[in-house]
């Protein structure tokens, strides 16, 4: 048996019914990539498959869906992870992701933006902010006009130009992007 290997970020991770796992990451060339961890590979490797983290992930590829083989890690985020204020920002991004990215489909764009976004450690709400439209525009969902304003809201105040606190550009940011994608993502992203 020959196994592949690809590397790319954890975007996230679900328990299936049989106490295996489910897990979703944004390969290196921007595609979507869902392996299976059996639970026994999942429990001995669930320290490395954190959300954020860049791995290289080695799985047999026979199966419908891939079976995790083997991971290590090239980055870990854990750091960027563990600031609250940085959550909520670093769990719409991922909704994000998980929207856009679709199995098979190459955007590297994806993938070089996520990575310019976890890799900041200072100004995440504009790092945020820059990702979003980066992304909304490359994708063509919205109009430079549009994009303009998304990074408006992360400067000013409509009413007294004041600076907008951090959970107000989170959700000004989560609103832009339903209301361009007409989705529901709020209830899945952690708004301070």
């Amino acid at each position: 048996m020959t196994l592949k290997t690809c590397s790319g970020f954890v975007l996230s991770k679900s328990s299936t019914y049989n106490s295996d796992f489910v897990i979703f990451l944004l390969s290196d060339r921007g595609a979507l990539v869902k392996l299976l961890a059996k639970r026994k590979v999942f429990e001995k490797f669930s320290s490395l498959i954190l959300e954020t983290n860049l791995v290289v992930v080695a799985f047999d590829d026979r199966y419908k869906i891939p079976i995790l083989k083997d991971i290590s890690v090239v980055s870990s985020n854990y750091d960027f992870l563990s600031c609250f204020d940085n959550l909520g920002f670093c769990f719409l991004v991922i909704e994000i992701l998980l929207t856009i990215a679709k199995e098979g489909l190459e955007n590297e764009k994806l993938f070089s933006a996520s990575k310019e976004f976890f890799s900041s450690r200072k100004r995440v709400k504009d790092a945020a902010v820059n990702f979003v439209s980066d992304i909304l525009l490359s994708e063509g969902l919205v109009s430079p006009d549009t994009l303009l304003e998304i990074k408006t809201l992360s400067k000013t105040d409509l009413d007294g130009g004041e600076e907008i606190r951090e959970k107000n550009v989170l959700k000004s940011l989560l609103d832009k992007f339903e209301s361009v994608l007409d989705l529901k993502l709020s209830s899945k992203v952690l708004v301070a």
